[in-house]
């Protein structure tokens, strides 16, 4: 059975960070242990986005809490982040502006075949968001996208109301 990585972009973290987190009793920590396991990541770009110009809202705090989990790219996202940028257009319906939604795509397309050259075909990568720019570019890709709602179920974690 292959192992689950979740990559997150942004509006995962604002949703989890304001709206998730303070209302369902138990997420913080079972988000923690997730990335303990290293199952929950993002890229350098996303933390960027979270923390510009010294913002200080809950998605920043959140976000420099867990600095460690945003990845740094490496040669080989590189690369595919320049196949992904030479491949979208208008003519594939993705027109935002640079941001970090290529990296997350790029981070998830390199990362079966790159980190310390190892091969993880164990391994599935799925970005959460909720963005629809970002899911027709990952599905031009064939990269994964999941709310925070399929993690849930996918996880077994049932949200119980508290707080």
């Amino acid at each position: 059975m292959k192992q689950t990585i979740y990559l997150l972009d942004a509006n995962a973290i604002i949703e989890l960070a304001k709206s998730l987190g303070p209302v369902i009793d138990g997420l913080d920590a079972k988000i923690d242990e997730t990335i303990k396991d290293g199952r929950i990541i993002s890229v350098f770009e996303v933390f960027q986005e979270l923390v510009a110009q010294g913002q200080e809202d809950a998605p920043a705090r959140w976000a420099r809490r867990r600095v460690d989990i945003f990845m740094h790219p490496e040669r080989a996202e590189a690369d595919k982040l320049r196949l992904i940028l030479s491949r979208s257009n208008e003519k594939s319906g993705y027109t935002k502006p640079f941001n970090a939604d290529p990296w997350l795509v790029a981070f998830a397309l390199s990362q079966p075949l790159s980190r310390q050259g190892q091969l993880f075909s164990d391994r599935e990568y799925a970005v959460v968001t909720m963005d629809s720019g970002l899911k027709v570019l990952a599905e031009k890709f064939k990269v994964a996208c999941v709310a925070w709602k399929e993690v849930f179920k996918r996880e077994g974690w049932a949200p119980r109301l508290g707080k």
